[in-house]
């Protein structure tokens, strides 16, 4: 039906799986359960639905199957678990689907076929790969189980079946979560997999590498949820699924998780490396799901059939169990139509049939790569007792008919195998052990004698074959040289080192002349005769594909003999002059130097044949060559020339002549098996020939009997591009008759084939599934038989997938040969990958880091290695890898290694080593040892070493004297190193030598010294007008312009801080720019206390912070930024500042840092205060008090619940919002945690805050509670102030006695003598308080004017005329209204009066101040 239809009816399309009886309610309730669950589970239990892949043929099988009841459209999910014995991790994890049917089998197919499985799982534990293969979908078995866990296939099939029954929604997005373990212990990591979640919370917030990550995956991310480490995919395509599947399969996706998930110094750390990995889940129904639902879409597909179809109808088509079959929707809900792989008939299907799914890489061959062959017929093959294997077998009949190329035989006799046997090919090729003949054996007349089974770890690919996949190219003696080099460059030795003249060291471009700044070679002394362990590897044919020339090798090339085509063909007609090239050609047996007429280069055109270049003369010589073989009976020479002949009509596409030569050759060595070479390409030019023409009578056969010579005979040479047509028919046959070992021995040779002829891309598929296949194989050993690792890594590069191509390099296994080089090519092309990558972080100066485990290796192959120079170079180059990422002490062991080494070798290397030593020393802040190191190279440098050398000792030895603190020797080291610079005149090393004398003399804090020298190698870097020096240039603007603010000179200073920063700006370099910042950004808020300047230098420190995602760094700025625009006091700071917080906020979430993120939210709530949005403030603080007590820490959480309070507290607004943070949050937590001083202080706040909102009652509750709090204290002040307070409330309460007595106990509270004038303040304050009391509530004038009298004599202790004033009036007062003494009034009338002259003349003329 057309294609609209099939879309619109593949809606109800869905599996089927009809089991009427049993499990329906359990199954509807796990299912709605699940439904509910689904995306909350942050447990690394798998989920319901979900398996953990890792070991694709493990005993725990995951069944994910649709139920659906058409009678009440009830939608259910059947999760069946099937499990055996497990080992490792894999046997730890628990299914939690509720619903379990046993014996079902899952509608999708699996790698392996019901009879075939238990034998593969015999061979099979669990492996390093991720999942189930990734070609069928990583969801568990999509085909078959194994005999003991699949449903009896007699019985229960009517049960399954793949169809339309109701209309279903399909899934639209699949869980991916991952888990950091341990591999040897098969445990969780915590520390790391909480160091992961933090790191991809960070990379949340801007998930563009995520993003690319997964489209390299060939996945759509659509969310992520970091707190529960998954990631939400979807797929748009069948080849999306496909390939992620894949990756997944081959362990490829973990390993890219863990380049995106962990530091840079993470794979610095190699035993870490080694035992880590990140194991990945998915969710499998719902991959499953979408899998049919976009196969739905996409039109036909395949399908295996689990059962006999009987044909109902006229229109339905019989098949037969096993059966693959190809499904198109025609728009008939009862129907598919149906074509059978195996007998191409076509017919209806009912939907109901049980058939299974084939994963995506079958799909996608059968459609694109076997639909030509649609029309061939493939029958069943007898069964053979084994799969593949070699030996003798015996032949259970009689025959003695056939073609001159087969054998005859009686029944009862031996048969010895040439080769192996391939149990799903109808030939082998057998040698007779009675008449000796050799010749093809139907394997279905055989039965197995003396067998041996050569299935487990895939053996019937030889140790030679897989070389030719997996083999670097023979090694370079130069190239090895230049890569050592390159790992070792430094200019240690002929550069000085420049001195930071900052506290804090931040990493400057200067440090970077340790680092790779070149490839150019230092020459290394030879001898690399040690460096290639075990068989040498042959030269790189330069024919082969450039980017493939590392992988390929080629045999042998000895000499060879070689034949002149004379230009004049006309000359010819003499047969001796054919005579050299036909006595060579004439060989019965095979010659090695035969290689080149089989190959697929057509290398004897221009090598044995030579002297023409055209195609055309060549043909006419070979043409008068096969006339005179063939008059004077060259039997061979004549069968040879005939096949050269159709090979070169073969290649000009003439391809009805090249069968005619080819046909001649065939009779002339049909029935000899002397040249199996020979016969090999002729048998499969002749039949690539024949399928080409369409001739399908005469190809069937011969096609077949190809087969076997091309898939039974190890060491194939590849001759020709139509081998892959062959090689296509019978992987497609593979498929049908459901054999494993035949798909990975074609896969093997197509992949082989397409390495040969350069088509990359094509190999891909074939390749991936080759080493899936290799994986399952050798999964017992956990050694895979066939590693092409290698190889994918090659092409992801060249496809530019950097990722893939890092994961399938780590996933390659070292081979028994696996030398020093090999692990130096490796760590080159990491280095190569990574450089083009954009890493963040990643300088391409730098070793990256992820090359530190296969220098490591290398570094362990060494010692095995005869030339010790070799060894001292690969500690020195570990040691600058470490040196360049700050682990100074790992890099000073291996320096140390490679010093001591040094010792046995007499060149120039052991003065850079021990220099290099001394300088990580100084890194290290190890001075005294580096000084000890510099001292002994300059006793021995004065004769060994020229003026270069000894002013870079003295510069290094003024630096280690410096760091000791021992100023005058490291001064007279400078000058040294300054006189040996202009002795060189090196412009470099003298500018770097007067910066750091100007530096080192302005520690000595000398007046005018710093500024002549720090000139003076500013001038100098100004001459070079060298940018890569630039960063220095800024080292010694930053060292001046510290000189000038030292000095008062600010303008000065400001100036050489802003041009250091301008010049870092300009050389793009943000480690300047950040040391620049930092020193202007102190220089404004500490000097000139400028801080609307400061905000704009932080600003762009925070954009640098954020390019170098540094999290700490960018923390701390933005904390300060906050602050910063908090003290403008203004609502456009307040905004401003809110921002910061909130940016902030969210990096203390992501980080899991509670504490700070608890204050964050306090800050916010702060300042949305200020911004008077109220309704927000109390939001803020309770996500602050939430925060905090997911901590679980009491302290903090008061400490929380009472600053929140105080902004209420503080502030000018709803202050008696305070209230309830304080009584209902701090103060039971104080009480709690018995912090008696906390307490007291927020009953002294409640008491306070009371008295200003008049609530009295209150205010008098919380101060009689704290008075009592008070005297437990022991301290008298506190006791002091909380009988104040007390008697405060009592006197606004107009309780006025009680209120007398509190403040008469506060008093006796105070020291004997005052402390201060706030003490004086305070009596006086108390005495006017009591004096008012008591004469005007108590109505007592003598206490009164007690009172007033120790009141006048504190305001006179404290000298101010304001309150002197106060008491005189209120003793003038007292003495004349209520005790009359004239005396006294008079005297306090005539002191209150001075006083008052006195204010008011204050009061006029402000410049006096009151005392």
């Amino acid at each position: 039906m057309q294609k609209t239809e099939s879309q619109q009816s593949h809606g109800p399309k869905t599996v089927y799986i009809a089991n009427k009886n049993r499990y329906k309610s359990d199954v509807v309730e796990s299912a709605k359960e699940e439904n509910r669950t689904k995306g909350h589970n942050n447990s690394l239990d798998l989920l319901p639905g979900t398996a953990r892949h890792t070991d694709p043929l493990s005993d725990r099988v995951l069944n994910c199957n649709m139920h659906l009841n058409s009678s009440n459209s009830e939608e259910t999910i059947e999760c069946e678990t099937d499990i055996n014995q497990t080992d490792g991790i894999e046997g730890t994890g628990v299914n939690t689907a509720t619903a379990v049917a046993p014996g079902k089998q899952s509608p999708f197919v699996s790698l392996t076929s019901s009879d075939y499985c238990c034998y593969l799982q015999k061979l099979s534990v669990e492996s390093n790969a991720e999942s189930t293969h990734g070609d069928k979908m990583a969801t568990g078995r999509w085909e078959h189980q194994s005999e003991s866990q699949s449903l009896d296939l007699n019985t229960g099939c009517e049960e399954y079946s793949l169809g339309s029954s109701v209309q279903q929604e399909f899934p639209k997005d699949v869980t991916l979560s991952y888990c950091v373990i341990r591999q040897r212990s098969g445990v969780c990591d915590s520390e790391l997999q909480e160091s992961a979640r933090r790191r991809l919370c960070i990379l949340e917030s801007e998930n563009k590498h995520i993003v690319a990550l997964f489209n390299e995956l060939s996945a759509r991310l659509l969310s992520i949820l970091a707190e529960k480490d998954r990631f939400i995919l979807t797929f748009k395509t069948v080849e999306e699924i496909w390939k992620f599947t894949t990756y997944l399969s081959l362990g490829f996706v973990g390993r890219c998780l863990e380049n995106l998930l962990f530091d840079q110094h993470f794979w610095l750390n190699v035993s870490l490396v080694e035992d880590v990995k990140i194991q990945v889940e998915v969710n499998e129904a719902d991959l499953s799901m979408m899998y049919l639902d976009l196969l739905l879409q996409e039109g036909p597909f395949f399908t295996r059939i689990l059962s006999n179809i009987l044909k109902n109808e006229e229109e339905d088509v019989h098949i037969c169990k096993d059966d693959l079959i190809m499904l198109k929707d025609i728009g008939n809900t009862l129907k598919w139509e149906a074509t059978s792989l195996s007998t191409n008939e076509t017919g209806l299907l009912p939907v109901s049939a049980p058939q299974a799914l084939l994963y995506p890489f079958y799909q996608w061959f059968l459609k694109v790569r076997a639909e030509k062959f649609n029309g061939y017929k493939e029958a069943k093959q007898h069964h053979f007792a084994q799969s593949v294997g070699t030996g003798t077998c015996v032949a259970t009949m009689d025959y003695q008919e056939g073609e001159a190329d087969e054998l005859h035989f009686i029944k009862g006799e031996r048969i010895q195998i040439i080769g192996f046997l391939l149990s799903n090919l109808q030939w082998v090729l057998g040698k007779s052990l009675s008449s000796g003949e050799t010749g093809f054996v139907q394997v279905r007349h055989m039965q197995p004698d003396q067998f041996t089974a050569l299935a487990a770890h895939l053996l019937f690919i030889s140790d030679e074959e897989k070389s030719s996949l997996v083999t670097f190219k023979k090694p370079d003696e130069q190239h090895c040289i230049n890569l050592l080099n390159k790992l070792c460059q430094t200019d240690i030795s002929t550069v000085y080192r420049l001195v930071k003249c900052q506290l804090q060291e931040i990493m400057s471009e200067s440090e970077k002349g340790d680092l790779l700044h070149s490839t150019s070679a230092n020459h290394l002394p030879s001898g690399l005769a040690g460096l290639v362990c075990g068989r040498s590897i042959p030269e790189i044919n330069s024919s082969k594909p450039k980017e493939f020339q590392e992988f390929v090798p080629e045999p042998d090339q000895p000499d060879e003999p070689k034949f002149c085509i004379d230009h004049n063909l006309e000359g010819l007609d003499d047969p001796a002059t054919f005579d050299p090239l036909l006595l060579f050609l004439n060989h019965e047996e095979y010659v090695m130097h035969f290689n080149q007429f089989y190959d697929l280069s057509f290398s004897f055109v221009g090598s044995s044949l030579y002297g023409v270049t055209e195609e055309k003369e060549v043909l006419q010589y070979l043409e008068m060559a096969r006339e005179i073989a063939k008059r004077y009976n060259k039997h061979w020479a004549y069968s040879r020339i005939c096949f050269l002949l159709g090979r070169l009509c073969a290649k000009r596409l003439r391809f009805s002549q090249a069968r005619v030569y080819f046909e001649e050759a065939m009779t002339l060595v049909q029935g000899s098996f002397s040249d199996l070479y020979l016969l090999t390409a002729l048998y499969v030019n002749l039949a690539s020939v024949y399928l080409k023409l369409k001739m399908k009578e005469k190809s069937h056969n011969l096609v077949e009997k190809a087969a076997t010579l091309l898939l039974c005979i190890p060491c194939h040479i590849v001759s020709s591009e139509n081998e892959l047509e062959i090689l296509n028919m019978i992987l497609k046959k593979a498929m049908i008759a459901d054999d494993h070992l035949l798909e990975a021995r074609v896969c093997f040779l197509i992949s082989k084939l397409f390495l040969e002829i350069g088509k990359s891309e094509e190999m891909l598929p074939f390749a991936e599934h080759l080493q899936f296949l290799s994986n399952n194989f050798g999964s017992k050993s956990n050694k895979v038989p066939v590693d092409v690792y290698l190889i994918l890594s090659s092409i992801y590069k060249k496809k530019c997938l950097p990722e893939l191509a890092l994961a399938a390099l780590r996933l390659a296994q070292p081979g028994s040969s696996n030398t020093l080089f090999d692990s130096l090519q490796k760590a080159d092309l990491v280095m190569e990958i990574v450089s083009k990558s954009n890493y963040p972080g990643y300088c391409n100066c730098q070793i990256a880091t992820q090359a530190a485990f296969y220098l490591q290796e290398a570094s362990d192959l060494s010692t095995n290695v005869s030339d010790i120079i070799i060894q001292r170079d690969m500690y020195f180059a570990l040691a600058n890898l470490y040196q360049q990422y700050k682990l100074y002490e790992r890099a000073i062991d291996f320096m140390t290694k490679s010093a001591e080494i040094g010792k046995y070798i007499n060149d120039r290397g052991a003065f850079r080593i021990s220099l290099f030593l001394a300088w990580l020393y100084i890194l290290n802040n190890q001075p005294v040892v580096a000084f000890g190191i510099l001292n002994s190279l300059l006793e021995s440098s004065l004769q060994a070493y020229g003026p270069i050398e000894l002013g870079v000792v003295h510069n290094m030895l003024a630096i280690s004297l410096r760091r000791k603190g021992t100023l005058k020797e490291a001064l007279e080291n400078c000058l040294c190193a300054i006189m040996a610079a202009e002795e060189t005149g090196i412009k470099h090393n003298q500018a770097i030598a007067n910066a750091n004398f100007g530096s080192l003399t302005l520690c000595c804090k000398h007046l005018t010294l710093p500024e002549r020298y720090l000139r003076n190698s500013l001038n100098i870097y100004l001459e070079m007008q060298d940018c890569s020096l630039e960063s220095d240039c800024v080292q010694v603007l930053l060292c001046l312009g510290q000189y000038y603010v030292d000095r008062g000179l600010r303008e000065n200073g400001r100036l050489n801080y802003e041009l250091a920063l301008l010049i870092a700006m300009k050389n793009n370099s943000i480690y300047c720019q950040i040391q620049a910042l930092e020193q202007l950004c102190s220089f404004y808020e500490n000097i000139l206390h400028d801080n609307q300047q400061c905000r704009i230098y932080y600003e762009h420190w925070l954009t640098l912070s954020q390019k170098l995602k540094d999290k700490q760094q960018e923390m701390k700025i933005l904390k300060i930024l906050s602050h910063l625009h908090l003290s403008f006091n203004t609502q456009n700071s307040y905004r401003l500042s809110l921002d910061y917080t909130k940016q902030n906020l969210r990096n203390f979430i992501d980080l899991g840092m509670h504490y700070k993120e608890a204050k964050a939210w306090l800050l916010a709530g702060k300042l949305y205060y200020l911004m008077e949005k109220y309704e927000l403030v109390e939001l803020y603080f309770q996500a602050a008090i939430q925060t905090a007590q997911r901590m679980e820490d009491l302290h903090f959480i008061m400490k929380i619940n009472e600053a929140a309070g105080d902004m209420f507290y503080n502030g000018p607004r709803e202050r008696e919002k305070a209230i309830s943070f304080y009584r209902t949050g701090a103060i039971p937590l104080a009480r709690m945690t018995g912090d008696t001083d906390a307490e007291l202080r927020l009953f002294n706040k409640l008491t306070e805050l009371s008295i200003i909102l008049n609530r009295l009652e209150q205010a008098l509750e919380y101060a009689i509670a704290a008075v009592r709090l008070s005297i437990n204290t022991g301290s008298q002040l506190k006791e002091q102030i909380a009988f104040y307070r007390l008697a405060t409330v009592y006197y606004l309460y107009q309780q006025y006695e009680m209120a007398e007595n509190y403040y008469l106990k506060a008093l006796s509270l105070s020291p004997y003598t005052l402390q201060s004038d706030k003490e004086a303040m305070y009596y006086m304050k108390v005495y006017l308080r009591l004096g008012d009391i008591t004469l005007h509530k108590l109505k007592d004038a003598h206490d009164a004017a007690g009172y007033f009298h120790l009141a006048f004599a504190a305001a006179t202790e404290v000298g101010n005329k304001q309150d002197l004033f106060t008491v005189s009036t209120r003793l003038a007062n007292i003495y004349k209204n209520y005790i009359v003494n004239e005396d006294l009034h008079l005297q306090f009338v005539k002191q209150a009066k001075a006083l008052s002259t006195e204010l008011h003349k204050c009061k006029n003329n402000p410049m006096n101040k009151l005392m």
